[in-house]
């Protein structure tokens, strides 16, 4: 009874630890020398440059995924009390980029059986394979919209789809980008 206790107690922290790790902290690079307390209100600049976004790609690369993810930024910067306007003081535009991330999956079983009156222990883990997974960072900038100079600038990675990112996933990714706007 006490080593099966010391096996779920161990069991409880990797998992713990392994969650912890996944948690990832918001991605931004702000001006320090930017006075975030003067920005209130904002709009959407958008570039002459079709080949800024520099993805390839028919689903992210849309009219439509670039007015939800408008929309989304948009509500959560009205939430926090900025306004849109005509007349804003900073500038918010996007662009994405193609990622090849390495993945590198570790999967552990650990077992105990019985077998007539003998126990056993068995620990398995298969080799690491060395996997690549298409990625698309998206990343959004805030303007100074009197010096037009970059004050502010939030990424994420997203996995590409081939399907249309739902309403819930465009939620998530406008909220992780923005996880750290103003910065403080």
């Amino acid at each position: 009874m006490f080593l099966s206790n010391k096996i779920k107690y161990l069991a409880i922290v990797c998992m713990a630890t392994i969650l912890s790790a996944c948690a990832s902290a918001p991605k931004t690079d702000f001006d320090p020398t930017a006075d975030f307390s003067q920005y209130k209100s904002f709009q959407w600049q958008y570039s002459e440059d079709s080949n800024e976004r520099q993805v390839a790609d028919p689903v992210y690369d849309s009219p439509l995924f670039e007015k939800k993810l408008e929309a989304e930024i948009s509500n959560i910067m009205l939430n926090r009390g900025f306004e849109g306007s005509d007349t804003p003081d900073m500038y918010l535009s996007y662009h994405m980029a193609d990622a090849k991330r390495k993945n590198y999956p570790l999967n552990v079983a650990i077992g105990y059986g019985r077998y007539s009156r003998h126990s056993y222990w068995n620990i398995f883990a298969p080799r690491l394979g060395d996997l690549q997974r298409d990625e698309v960072i998206v990343i959004v900038d805030a303007i100074d919209s009197n010096t037009q100079e970059l004050v502010w600038r939030g990424w994420t990675k997203t996995t590409r789809r081939t399907r249309p990112h739902s309403q819930s996933e465009m939620v998530r990714i406008a909220a992780k980008i923005l996880a750290g706007f103003p910065p403080e």
